[in-house]
């Protein structure tokens, strides 16, 4: 009877703990959505002049640009970094990471693809001098992530981190990014049907 007993206590303790992990403690794999500030920088996101769309093509280079207005505080000569992420929505799990790099009148980035005797270079003009933007661009192709996967609902966030220079003359990140963009999307493999 006395094991019994033991027996039943241990089993309703270990259900308190768990139920007080599922309940209090945050799942360290999911994404804490209090991060995701889209007002912050009010991206718009387009591939040739059209909103990104849902069903991108495995093989494909897809050039993003995101572009928005400059926050108060800031200016267009602030440095800033970006990274493209590319997640399973459902887990967070599998994330590949994508720089989207600043571009600005003074300082155009080079997306070069190709051969050493036939390079393309993907970058979109860089905004025009005065214009009031803050402008990013990225190269994606789903056949080169690390954990590209056709079929398979999706997602990309856009994390825009401010930097600031050190004395030794590199850039650092100042602080956490701001997530202000998320799309939902997946790829296919439209070689399979021609």
């Amino acid at each position: 009877m006395t094991f019994l007993k033991w027996g039943l206590k241990a089993t309703l303790l270990i259900a308190i703990a768990c139920f007080g992990w599922w309940k209090f403690i945050r799942d360290p794999l999911q994404t804490d959505f209090s991060y995701y500030h889209p007002e912050a920088f009010q991206i718009t996101a387009e591939v040739d002049g059209k909103p990104i769309p849902n069903r991108i093509e495995f093989d494909d280079f897809v050039v993003i640009r995101f572009r928005c207005p400059i926050p108060p505080g800031m200016s267009q000569s602030d440095d800033f970094e970006a990274d493209l992420c590319i997640v399973d929505p459902e887990s967070y799990r599998d994330v590949s990471g994508i720089t989207a790099h600043h571009q600005r009148f003074d300082k155009q980035p080079s997306m070069l693809v190709g051969h050493p005797s036939n390079f393309k270079n993907y970058a979109p003009p860089p905004p025009r001098r005065g214009e009031n933007v803050l402008q990013f661009c990225s190269l994606l192709r789903g056949k080169g992530l690390e954990n590209g996967k056709v079929g398979v609902p999706q997602e990309m966030h856009l994390w825009i981190h401010p930097t600031e220079k050190n004395p030794n003359g590199d850039y650092q990140r100042t602080k956490v990014g701001v997530w202000c963009y998320r799309h939902a999307f997946q790829f296919v493999d439209n070689s399979t049907m021609k």
